[in-house]
């Protein structure tokens, strides 16, 4: 009997602390990792941002923001349930009149491991004084899988014709077509196909 007291101490005390904790401490951001693509920034699990959600309550009473870095038309087909929407070029603009404290956590994301709008925007919202800017880099491809909350209207699924880099590189010399880049500035600034808008 004593034993079984002295055992079950350690864990109520355990439990006790664990509800003590704010969902922040609970449901922590990972550390920055150095030589990472994201570094310095930190990153943080689909766990831990579910944890987050599932626990805060309605998302005008979380302790955190989610913020969907990417642009306006891929949001309203879906996102996040809860999120807010910035995109990563408006950050300098927008971020400060939607999100007035900058001690509070914000969370980024965007379309996944391959997309770098999450990371601009974290990045874009340090300077700008949010310290605890983090970035989830899952962001939708993973949420999706996991079928955690979205909100949205997706789109209408529509039947696009295809076309071979050599056909489009034949097109464009023959003034066939126009080519419309439909990314970001600063990443149409950067590199381009010749001869896109």
């Amino acid at each position: 009997k004593k034993r079984a007291v002295v055992d079950e101490a350690p864990i109520e005390e355990k439990e006790k602390e664990k509800e003590n904790l704010t969902l922040n401490e609970k449901y922590p951001a990972d550390p920055a990792v150095p030589g990472s693509k994201t570094y310095p920034l930190r990153t943080i699990s689909t766990e831990n941002v579910l944890g987050r959600i599932k626990e805060g309550g309605p998302p005008a009473s979380w302790p955190f923001s989610i913020v969907d870095a990417r642009q306006r038309v891929e949001f309203d087909a879906d996102h996040i349930a809860g999120a807010l929407n910035v995109p990563a070029e408006h950050i300098d603009d927008k971020l400060p009149s939607m999100i007035p404290d900058k001690g509070r956590e914000i969370i980024f994301y965007c379309n996944g491991a391959t997309c770098t709008k999450s990371q601009k925007a974290a990045r874009a919202a340090v300077a700008l004084g949010y310290a605890k800017s983090y970035v989830y880099e899952g962001g939708m491809p993973v949420w999706r899988e996991g079928k955690h909350p979205i909100e949205g209207n997706p789109l209408p699924k529509v039947d696009v014709v295809k076309v071979t880099p050599q056909a489009l590189h034949e097109a464009l010399k023959a003034k066939a077509v126009t080519l419309v880049d439909i990314r970001p500035r600063d990443e149409y600034l950067y590199f381009r196909v010749t001869g896109a808008f």
